[in-house]
């Protein structure tokens, strides 16, 4: 199912996790070719990028505001090995210094509440991977 919120279990499990524990987030987007704002929006016609664009340049100093870090985000260029036929338009990696940090910055920033507007008339859909930090120990 594609989707641009997590389902309500999916935020009970991330809620039911250790707070404290940093943690580290694959996005993986997709754009709309036009972005679609509410009805009546006094927002300017643009592309579902331009409006996620708009998005980030309040995400990102967010991000910065809880502690956390843009560890790097890039267009692909390629598939090596997949399964899937999805085409990805952008990807990031961000760090949090816990689940407490994101879930301070997505529920109780009222500029990052403010531009999520954007976020929704520019994404498609998305995957938001929760991982934990640091390397596996496999």
């Amino acid at each position: 199912m594609r989707a641009i919120e997590p389902t309500k279990e999916q935020l009970e499990q991330f809620i039911s996790l250790d707070q404290d524990q940093p943690i580290v987030m694959l996005n993986l987007l997709k754009f709309k070719d036009q972005a679609t704002y509410p009805e009546g929006s006094d927002h300017a016609a643009c592309t579902g990028l331009e409006a996620y664009m708009l998005y980030s340049a309040v995400a990102m100093p967010s991000i910065e505001k809880v502690g956390g870090k843009i560890l790097w985000s890039s267009v692909p260029e390629m598939k090596m090995i997949t399964g899937s036929d999805e085409n990805w338009d952008m990807t990031a990696i961000v760090r949090y210094p816990s689940r407490k940090a994101f879930l301070e910055m997505t529920t109780a920033l009222p500029e990052y509440q403010a531009a999520l507007v954007h976020r929704e008339a520019g994404l498609a859909y998305q995957e938001l991977i929760q991982c934990a930090e640091g390397f596996s120990g496999l």
